[in-house]
């Protein structure tokens, strides 16, 4: 298969290639624990975050911010799944917040504006070691998952 014309075959981006503004994004994520994505931001930012948390074994933690509110992704390294005991205290933190979708392989939520970096911070810290994580094998791709096919159901025959 050829790429498209004009389109890159690298996977990674180097530095001088972000803007000043998402330059200046990936050091507050460093800084932060997650990346704070706002309009002027290209998807290869998020790509590159990704990678940057996965080579250290963190968390892939982003905030899409919008006007009235923000998006939340959350998603445990790959060799992770979150316990019961953490999946109660992120439904916790999570109570007031809408459109939540936990599980034990992440989180996406809709987070009220203004609340964001309080959410951030306290989900960061109950997965910081104050909070046993399971360990599991099996590799979780943070790009998109692909499910297994399952059988069609048939409609019963009309008499």
């Amino acid at each position: 298969m050829k790429p498209l014309r004009g389109a890159s075959t690298r996977c990674a981006i180097a530095m001088g290639e972000f803007t000043a503004i998402e330059r200046t994004a990936l050091r507050q994520a460093q800084s932060d624990g997650w990346l704070t994505l706002t309009a002027e931001m290209r998807d290869v930012l998020v790509t590159h975050w990704q990678g940057q948390c996965a080579s250290a074994g963190r968390p892939f933690t982003v905030l899409r911010l919008d006007p009235r509110r923000a998006s939340l992704w959350f998603f445990p390294s790959a060799d992770i799944v979150w316990t019961e005991q953490e999946l109660t205290f992120f439904r916790d933190v999570l109570a007031n917040e809408s459109g939540v979708v936990l599980t034990p392989l992440g989180i996406r939520a809709f987070v009220t504006s203004g609340h964001e970096s309080t959410v951030m911070n306290r989900l960061l810290g109950a997965i910081s070691g104050t909070i046993r994580r399971a360990k599991n094998p099996r590799v979780v791709s943070m790009v998109g998952r692909i499910r297994k096919p399952t059988a069609k159901l048939s409609r019963p025959a009309e008499t």
